[in-house]
């Protein structure tokens, strides 16, 4: 049959061959065509809403609206308002910015409460809430109340609730991109294919056989990657060569999974580290908005794990007659002290200069404008204090003891218990929780208090477990005073 039709068969598989190979090439032509026209659409879109966005609400908003005589943006309640909502829209360079706006007249001319603001830095939820309830019952307008948690995690505290809507944004990183559709697509399924072996396979069959039975080694894989990638045109393009040839290596395939996972979105958030710069970023982030409410005199920044150990009246006795700030200033001459300075840090700051202090601080209003509002400072500590420099222990206090070192107490006024050893102090739990837990806490303390001898030296304490709870509820009146 072969020769009856002329056609040698090893010519067929040639001629079907050379057949078969343009397909790949003009699929992806067709592939980068539509990268093209996506980014193009998301440009136009974005443009089309910030030029007209504002035009097209305005006018209708205004066409029903009948204004005052005297507008509210004219008079002084425009400036001492504090915000209605804490979820606003700023990035960390608005919110620095409009926060470090210091009034030049130290009189207001307004009669203004000085509160005690409380800044809870957490992962998520506040498992010793209940107490924090007690502590803040009766004092409204003496208080403020601001929750840094991760992105992740949705409050849902009734609305009779002290942290009721107190939880403020964190920082929204990059801008948006239509790959980011690829991005969080594959990211999914790539989670539901490590997670299930069986369901990874099917999900991930259509971009590659080799992806779909080695979930888990590309899984270790992008474990070990630690350099940020940003491909956009290219990660798609590539992409795109993996699901038509579907012949790649595994590290390849593993590369692009991993420059998608880095890939920043418009919902993509820093989250915080603990010994890394964005553990200081929340908390400048958390001074940014406690600053904005113009009644916030002094900032406390406290954990989910720490607990009050005095009635609210001689807490907020105690820091408002102060004539210091309580952080903790020290120079360690150890390992872990100067140690950790890198001599890149000069000629901002020199190795005498060099501090440490714990990151549980009290400030006031001018020293918190001043942390906020560093520029100096800032890409030092972030550039050249890494693992195993531990900049929230290092950061504020070099900074605010080489700016206003008149203005510190050199101490803190948080509680924890070192004695246990490890690179955490010792956590506390149910069965800890006894009266004379606390008389061996409270006994034996001494300090200085505006310059004079005192026994009262520490007002917070960490770290306190979930389970402490219910005895904590059941010890604080007669131990705690409230």
């Amino acid at each position: 049959m072969a020769t009856q039709e002329g056609k040698d068969p090893g010519i067929v598989t040639t001629v079907r061959l050379n057949q078969n190979r343009p397909f790949p090439l003009r699929l992806l032509h067709f592939c980068l065509m539509f990268l093209v026209l996506g980014l193009g659409i998301s440009i136009v879109s974005v443009n089309m809403i910030r030029f007209f966005g504002d035009r097209t609400v305005g006018p209708v908003a205004r066409s029903n609206i009948i204004l005052p005589c005297f507008e509210e943006s004219d008079s002084i309640e425009k400036w001492i308002r504090p915000p209605s909502n804490l979820m606003h829209k700023m990035n960390d360079t608005e919110l620095f910015w409009r926060a470090s706006f210091v009034p030049r007249i130290n009189q207001y001319p307004i009669k203004r409460v000085p509160k005690i603001a409380f800044m809870f830095l957490t992962k998520g939820p506040l498992p010793l809430a209940p107490l924090w309830e007690r502590f803040f019952k009766g004092h409204e307008g003496l208080y403020s109340i601001y929750v840094h948690s991760l992105p992740s995690y949705v409050a849902d505290w009734t609305q009779f609730s002290v942290f009721y809507k107190r939880q403020i944004p964190s920082q929204v990183l990059g801008t948006f991109s239509s790959l980011c559709m690829w991005r969080h697509y594959l990211l999914f399924h790539l989670k539901l294919g490590v997670a299930d072996d069986q369901i990874g396979s099917s999900v991930f069959f259509w971009v590659s056989p080799r992806l779909a039975a080695n979930l888990h080694i590309i899984h270790f894989y992008c474990s070990l990657f630690v350099v940020e990638i940003n491909i956009y045109v290219g990660v798609l393009v590539i992409f795109c060569l993996v699901k038509i040839t579907a012949h790649m290596s595994l590290t390849v395939v593993t590369f692009i999974v991993f420059a998608l996972s880095q890939l920043k979105c418009v919902d993509s958030v820093q989250v915080a580290e603990w010994g890394m710069m964005s553990m200081c970023d929340a908390e400048r982030r958390l001074l940014a908005n406690a600053l904005l409410d113009i009644s916030n005199e002094w900032f406390i920044l406290l954990s989910e794990s720490c607990i009050p150990l005095h009635n609210f009246r001689i807490i907020y006795r105690y820091i408002s007659r102060s004539r210091y700030s309580f952080m903790s200033v020290f120079d360690d001459p150890g390992p872990y002290g100067r140690g950790r300075y890198d001599w890149n840090m000069q000629p901002e700051v020199t190795l005498e200069q060099w501090r440490k202090g714990s990151q549980w601080f009290e400030v006031d209003r001018k020293l918190a404008v001043s942390v906020i509002k560093d520029v100096t400072y800032y890409p030092k500590f972030r550039d050249f204090c890494r693992p195993g420099c531990y900049v929230d222990e290092h950061y504020f206090p070099t900074m605010l003891s080489i700016q206003l070192p008149h203005l510190l107490g050199n101490r803190s006024v948080t509680w924890t218990d070192w004695s246990r050893g490890g690179a955490h102090p010792a956590t506390f739990g149910n069965s800890d929780i006894t009266e004379e837990f606390f008389k061996r806490m409270f006994e034996g303390q001494s300090c200085l208090y505006n310059n004079q001898p005192d026994n009262v030296c520490v007002l917070f304490a960490r770290k306190f477990a979930p389970s402490a709870l219910e005895p904590l509820l059941g010890l604080s009146p007669k131990v705690l005073g409230f």
